[in-house]
């Protein structure tokens, strides 16, 4: 029987605050919601929020004794050579025989300029193009996240069923770079002042969800021989 390591490849993304000169690293992926106290008085940092979340799952990860990886660093985020470090590491570890999936942790945005931008709203997940484990690891995660943040509206739930399946499908430098099953998840749009207070108001259910699907994905791996 194969006995590689069962490992979850845990990803938040974008940068964070650099320690020493304070200042968010991502400029890019953030927004300001007057009014609020989010991460900055009233800046949303998305990968700040990114890392509240995926270092929560870690926590739970550890407390359930299932092996993970850090893909994120926790607080650089270089464009030009990120990404690739990232995939790098998923890739090496494949290569030295784990098997896992990668969990990449986003929010989502529209222009600043879109006369829609506050009714924008709602959750997708993304996986590569294709039909593979990746959707049904996807779909799993779906249903996970919908159960645990039931107070959220219907239409809050954005899906892709084209081929019969929740999510959407694009190749993310994520999900196509690295050799093994991989999902994103975008929990809301952080351009939205309600939705943004919505991410903020359900890191533990995202986290919690998380790890339901770990649980389910080292059972499928199990179940199959591959760990």
């Amino acid at each position: 029987m194969n006995t590689k390591e069962f490992l979850v490849f845990v990803d938040a993304g974008h940068g964070g605050i650099d320690p020493t000169t304070r200042k968010y690293t991502t400029p890019g992926k953030r927004f300001y919601h007057e009014g609020c106290q989010l991460h900055e008085g009233g800046w949303y940092y998305e990968g700040v929020e990114n890392r509240i979340v995926a270092n929560r799952f870690m926590e739970l990860l550890k407390e359930h004794g299932i092996p993970y990886v850090q893909l994120h660093h926790d607080w650089k985020d270089d464009l030009n050579t990120d990404l690739h470090r990232r995939a790098e590491v998923v890739n090496k570890h494949a290569r030295a025989g784990g098997q896992g999936y990668v969990h990449s942790f986003h929010s989502n945005a529209v222009g600043s300029d879109n006369p829609r931008r506050e009714q924008i709203q709602g959750y997708t997940i993304w996986t590569t193009h294709g039909q593979n484990f990746s959707d049904a690891i996807a779909e799993v995660h779906f249903r996970n996240i919908r159960s645990l943040c039931d107070t959220l509206p219907e239409s809050y739930w954005r899906t892709d069923k084209k081929d019969g399946d929740a999510d959407y499908e694009e190749d993310f430098y994520i999900l196509r770079k690295t050799n093994c099953p991989a999902i994103l998840e975008e929990f809301g749009f952080h351009t939205s002042k309600e939705d943004t207070l919505r991410i903020i108001a359900h890191r533990e259910q995202r986290a919690q969800a998380a790890l339901q699907t770990a649980l389910w994905v080292k059972q499928s791996f199990e179940h199959h021989g591959l760990s």
